[in-house]
This record gives C-alpha cells, sequence and structure tokens, in this order.
C-alpha cells in the first residue's frame, strides 16, 4: 500500500533514492526494536523483516504491509494496534497478512515475560516523551551543524562517501527518538478517536479534525510564514512590479543588484528551506537550493493576492476552542480526553519538527550526491552527472571497495532509464495483494472508477463550504494559475506548502487526518477534504464544484 509513503516518495522513484531509503528505515526499526530489550540473537530474527519494510514495484515505493504487521506482534493487543497503524498510515482497505503467524495461548504464555518488558518501555518512552525528543533535537544540531556543504566540491569520491557514512552514523543511526514519537502519535490518536466515536459515531472524524486544527507554531508552516514576510518587505520596498511582470531569471538577477537586502533575505530562506520542497525525500529532486524558481513563484501569487503575514497569522483558527467549549458544555470533555488530545496535539508539533530534521538529512546527502555524480562524470564512470541517481548504495559501495564487476556503469545507467521511461507510462494501484515472488507478480491494473454520481465523498480535514473553479495539478511546478481556486490533487508534501495560502481549498485523492496536507491546512485554515478515491479522475480543471469541508461531500455543479 502506497497511500501516506508516496507524500515522501511521489511517483517514479530512482534506484538510489530506494535503496537510501530501505536502508535507512532498516536502521531505525531495527534499533527502535533494541530499545524493548530483545536481545541480540532474537534481534538478528527481525533483521530480515526490518530490511523489507518498504517495496519497489514498477519504480513506485510502497509500504510492505506484511511486514509492518508482523512488527506488531512483539506488542500486545495486536487488533488495536492494528487499527491505529492503519489510520496514521492511511491504509483505507486493511487486509489481514498475519493471521497464522499470530502466536498460541502457549506461545503467548511463554511470551508474557517479553511483552511485559517491551510495554514496560514503551510506556516509559512515552512518559518521557518531551526530554527523548528534545534530547534527540540537540543532538541532530550539533552533529548537522559539523558539515560543511560547501566543502564538498574539494573532496575526493571517497571523502564525499565518507561524508555519507558520517551521516548515517552519527544522525541516521541514532534516529529512535521520531520512531518511538510516531507509536506516541499512533497510540494517542487511536485513543482520543475511540472516545470520541463512542459520543460523536456519526461525525468522530469531524469534531477530531476541528479538536486539532488551529495547532500553532507547526514546523510545516514555517516556510510559508518566512515567504509572506519575504512578500511583506517586497511590498515595502516598492518592488511588486518587477514580480508581476518579470520571469523567474529576472527577478532573482534584478534583486541582487538593485535590492540586495532582499535578496540576502531569499539566500537566507534557500539556506534554512532549501531542502523543503516538492519530492524533498528524493534525492533526484532538483532542490530550491539548486533552482529558486518556486520562490518566486509563490512570492508573484501573493503579491498578486494581496497576501500578508499579518492577515495570515490573524486568521488562525478558533474552530478548536468552539469545539472544546461544545464537548464542555455536553459534559463529554473529560480530563483524560483532554489529556490524551493535549498529548495527540503534542507529538503532532514534534512529528512536523522532527520531519523537517528528516528533510535536511536527505537535503544533505543529495547535495554530497550531486558533487559524486560531478566526479564520476569526470571519471568517465557515468555520462551526465545526474546518472549517478540510476546507481544503488550497495553498487556505489561496492565500486568503492573494488567489489564491482563493472568498470563503468553507462550499460547498466541506460537500461534503467528505459525501464523508467517504462514506468512512467504506465499506471499502478495504490495497493495490491500477491503471493510468491512479488516480481513475478502479474500486473496489478489500477482501480477504475465506478462511481459516476455527481457528488464524491472523502474525509473532511477542516470545515468550511467553497464553490468555485477546480484546477487540477500534480505538482506545484506545473504552468497554472491555482490563484483563489480549488486545488485538486493525487497527493501532496510538505513542498506543496507555499501554494496554500493562494487557493480556495483542497481536494486530495490520498491521505489521511494525519497527513502533512491534512495538517498544515488545518493550521492555515483551508477547507480540506483528503482520502477522495478517483477524484483527479471526475474533475477536470475549469469544472465547478461545492464542497462541505466538515461532512467531506463534494457536489459536482
Amino acid at each position: 500500500d502506497n497511500s501516506n509513503i508516496q507524500e515522501s516518495f511521489n511517483g517514479v522513484t530512482t534506484p538510489l533514492t530506494y535503496s537510501f531509503a530501505n536502508y535507512a528505515y532498516f536502521l531505525v526499526y531495527h534499533q527502535l526494536l533494541a530499545l524493548t530489550g530483545i536481545n541480540e540473537a532474537e534481534l538478528k530474527k527481525h533483521e530480515k523483516r526490518h530490511r523489507n519494510m518498504i517495496s519497489l514495484y514498477r519504480g513506485r515505493v510502497y509500504y510492505n504491509i506484511k511486514s509492518w504487521y508482523q512488527g506488531l506482534l512483539v506488542l500486545p493487543s495486536f487488533g488495536r494496534n492494528k487499527e491505529d497503524m492503519e489510520k496514521m498510515m492511511g491504509v483505507q482497505r486493511p487486509v489481514d497478512f498475519v493471521q497464522n503467524d499470530r502466536p498460541s495461548l502457549v506461545q503467548k504464555i511463554k511470551q508474557v515475560p517479553l511483552l511485559a518488558k517491551t510495554v514496560f518501555r514503551l510506556v516509559k518512552s512515552f512518559l518521557k516523551i518531551d526530554k527523548i525528543v528534545d534530547s534527540f533535537e540537540k543532538q541532530f544540531d550539533r552533529e548537522y551543524s559539523k558539515f560543511d556543504r560547501k566543502q564538498f566540491q574539494f573532496m575526493t569520491p571517497e571523502q564525499l562517501l565518507q561524508v555519507i557514512d558520517q551521516v548515517i552514523e552519527k544522525i541516521t543511526a541514532k534516529w529512535s527518538a521520531p520512531l518511538i514519537n510516531d507509536f506516541y502519535v499512533m497510540t494517542m490518536n487511536g485513543k482520543v478517536s475511540r472516545a470520541l466515536k463512542k459520543l460523536y459515531p456519526e461525525e468522530y472524524e469531524t469534531v477530531l479534525a476541528d479538536l486539532l486544527s488551529g495547532e500553532k507554531g507547526l514546523a510545516s508552516t514555517r516556510p510559508t510564514k518566512a515567504l509572506l514576510s519575504i512578500s511583506d518587505q517586497i511590498s515595502k520596498n516598492g518592488c511588486q512590479e518587477l514580480f508581476l511582470k518579470s520571469n523567474e531569471t529576472e527577478i532573482h538577477n534584478q534583486i541582487s543588484i538593485q535590492y540586495p537586502e532582499l535578496s540576502n533575505r531569499i539566500e537566507d530562506y534557500r539556506e534554512k528551506y532549501g531542502d523543503r520542497c516538492v519530492g524533498e525525500l528524493k534525492l533526484e529532486t532538483v532542490s530550491l537550493r539548486e533552482d529558486p524558481s518556486f520562490i518566486y513563484q509563490c512570492l508573484r501569487n501573493y503579491i498578486s493576492a494581496g497576501l500578508t503575514l499579518a492577515e495570515f497569522e490573524r486568521s488562525e483558527s478558533k474552530l478548536r476552542q468552539a469545539r472544546e467549549d461544545q464537548l464542555k458544555a455536553q459534559g463529554n470533555l473529560t480530563p483524560q480526553l483532554r489529556k490524551n488530545l493535549n498529548n495527540l496535539r503534542k507529538g503532532i508539533r514534534y512529528r512536523e519538527s522532527m520531519r523537517l530534521k528528516r528533510t535536511l538529512v536527505f537535503g544533505l546527502c543529495r547535495d554530497v550526491y550531486r558533487e559524486l555524480g560531478k566526479q564520476f562524470t569526470q571519471y568517465g564512470f557515468i555520462e551526465d552527472e545526474r546518472d549517478i541517481f540510476y546507481l544503488t548504495l550497495e553498487e556505489l559501495e561496492e565500486y568503492r571497495m573494488g567489489r564491482s564487476y563493472l568498470k563503468d556503469f553507462k550499460d547498466l545507467i541506460a537500461i534503467r532509464k528505459k525501464a523508467q521511461e517504462d514506468y512512467r507510462s504506465s499506471d499502478v494501484p495504490d495497493h495490491f495483494q500477491t503471493t510468491g515472488l512479488v516480481g513475478l507478480a502479474p500486473g496489478p491494473s489500477p482501480d477504475n472508477l465506478t462511481n459516476t454520481a455527481d457528488s464524491l465523498k472523502g474525509i473532511g480535514c477542516f470545515q468550511g463550504v467553497v464553490e468555485g473553479e477546480v484546477v487540477v495539478m500534480q505538482s506545484p511546478l506545473d504552468s497554472v494559475d491555482y490563484r483563489g481556486k480549488i486545488l485538486c490533487t493525487t497527493r501532496t508534501d510538505p513542498g506543496w506548502a507555499p501554494v496554500f495560502p493562494s487557493v480556495k481549498g483542497l481536494l486530495i485523492e490520498k491521505g489521511s487526518p494525519l497527513s502533512h496536507s491534512a495538517i498544515i491546512a488545518r493550521e492555515m485554515m483551508i477547507p480540506t477534504i483528503v482520502a477522495i478515491e478517483g477524484v483527479t479522475q471526475r474533475l477536470t480543471s475549469g469544472q465547478k464544484v461545492q464542497f462541505d469541508g466538515k461532512s467531506g461531500q463534494i457536489n459536482l455543479l
């Protein structure tokens, strides 16, 4: 199932990105299990599963659901944890691949000591979550600050690969805090959802969305606020015409000459948030550090729409308070529910903050591999510097240590480029089941939308009735005018956030109430619906719709 993971690795992915991500998943989940107190011999038994947390099928990254379910078997209450995990991962069609793996009564009795130790350590971690996250972030900042990207161009290939080694050893291999927090969010979301479902069985998802709205200070919205602040300075300097009438290259060149202070602010933004871009976890992505065009496009849209930072911050939601007042008046906001709700909000804040740090790690490694690609081109190992992304982590290590059968990679890369072209022209489903060798699985066809009614349904994430013209786009880099329109897309990632203030509403085919698009939209008070099956097939740009962000109902006009 690729529902939520496509937020991180959207579309067709290169071999280097997948192999890098797969190794990272192995490291972090292996170390997470080690924290439960399992000894080395027992931990070794789980290694195969941890190397298969994610899969690659026709160039797309998928969750290997069986591995995730099997991982839950080390915890008590499999059914409840399975449901909570599926909600957080956005799995819309739950399956059960592990019914034969569940322990018998005798096995359960034997596992009691280990389960008790696991639960104890997990609960202990939850109670110390503030200290765990604070310690992780301080350690991350300390280690990350030691890397100077400007020095990469002066390094040899071996020195560049040593940087990757250091990133893995000093940062990635110490990534347990984000995983503990993910379990924390999963658990708290499950507790709050179950409590609300008992109170409001018909609309508990809407109630939860309201209670999670207006979360101030999320790391995922800081880049957008920083851009709005730069937009304010552009208006103050009186150089709006330059942004409205010039192309991105002309803007970049002119401000460095005419408005050096403004140019410095944009460069500071690129240094701080340049890795937070569309497809930010794909190493092959062209980041804002390489090409700042997207920054100028967003600034142009803000100026054109008259958006200001003050207006944006004033509009932060009062919806949360209104919903809390309702629960209080009905006697439903019990101390336990409030506690779990506050813990959930805190966990979401922590998750967004640590995900920004994950973005920095991938951005740092992207710059290393870009420089390595330049040098491999000079040595004649590859034809183009961007061909480096068609190799795998393992192949680079084999070449480094003299274990590679190939003297260069040109023919191999040509084959993979052809395969990627074929993958891009084919469509795949969001989820499928197979047995035996996955590589030999018959090609599953994407789900055909059979609903031809004049309405669609999804999960409402922020309430508000919106009517207007739809613009269907798959990337914010598409050359379409989305200002004041209802944005409809398959999925988003944090790199889309600067687009959101310019649109009227959001209709997103994938995702869940805990996905980035939902979290960011709630803080920005943008009526939003996610998990709308087939919406990008049903709607076309220019079509008019009306939707209710509370009920999740979309009417085609």
